[in-house]
């Protein structure tokens, strides 16, 4: 699990370095400047390692709420997840009715934005056992606007989602001045769309 999470931060070959070079206990005690040093990788992929290992520290230590409205939603997320310099995009593993079972760390980029494709969120998910799950992302510019990259990335998530009978139910847009709800504002594919569409055949009995 250790090398997938470093493959998807730094590259596979990085992740291979890291791992011959300082191994597991110095991913998770040393420092950027430490890690840079003695790894022999660039600083910004030893600050992405950083970042993420003291996202995933908080959200372990984050009491999670019941229920999966964008309030709740925007409880369970770590202090400060608005405030970040760095885009972090987290899921929320859901179970039938609702309730936050847990809240793991997706992806980290850098300042221009973090990468992830769509089949990379169902793993960690169905790890969990969710039965549906939810999404967040900060926008270290300020604005919680969604771009219309958030937008064409979140229906491709929730066509792939439904195909896998894994629904997403929302995807939470935060920055420092506040956040925004997909499902609220109306910009989340909901079942009839995916029907339309032809990713929900099973469930509505379509030919």
């Amino acid at each position: 699990m250790l090398a997938a999470s470093l493959s998807t931060l730094v590259g596979q070959d990085r992740a291979e370095q890291l791992l011959r070079r300082i191994g597991p206990n110095g991913i998770e005690h040393m420092t950027g400047e430490q890690i840079a040093a003695s790894a022999g990788v660039p600083m910004h992929c030893a600050e992405r390692i950083v970042a993420a290992r003291n996202m995933a520290r908080t959200v372990r230590e984050r009491r999670t709420p019941r229920g999966s409205t964008p309030e709740r939603l925007l409880a369970a997320l770590p202090e400060g997840f608005g405030r970040l310099e760095h885009e972090v995009l987290v899921g929320f593993a859901l179970t039938g009715a609702n309730r936050i079972k847990a809240v793991v760390v997706l992806s980290v980029g850098g300042l221009s934005g973090a990468s992830l494709l769509p089949r990379d969120a169902f793993v960690p998910m169905l790890r969990h056992g969710a039965h549906a799950f939810a999404i967040a992302h900060n926008h270290p510019s300020g604005d919680h606007t969604p771009s219309r990259e958030d937008v064409l990335f979140t229906n491709a998530l929730s066509r792939s989602a439904a195909v896998l009978c894994l629904p997403l139910v929302d995807h939470l847009v935060v920055a420092r001045d506040g956040f925004t709800s997909f499902v609220e504002a109306g910009l989340m594919l909901d079942a009839s769309d995916l029907a339309v569409q032809g990713y929900l055949r099973d469930k509505v009995g379509a030919p």
